[in-house]
């Protein structure tokens, strides 16, 4: 006599369900600020500082 089949130690897994189609594309987002020319933008060589080691160059031939 066949021994009885074992009963399913786990319930089936369910059903996949389908995979979300692909977002649409996202648009660009706008830059928060317009771009500046770089003409506009003050120097920072106008407003030498001691850790400028440019500045600490030039001090230090003049001595």
């Amino acid at each position: 006599m066949a021994p009885a089949p074992a009963p399913p130690l786990a319930p089936p897994f369910p059903p996949v369900p389908p995979v979300a189609p692909p977002a649409p594309p996202v648009a660009p987002v706008a830059p928060l600020a317009p771009p500046v020319d770089v003409a506009v933008q003050p120097s920072t060589r106008t407003k030498p500082t001691l850790d400028d080691p440019l500045l600490a160059q030039m001090a230090a031939a003049e001595i």
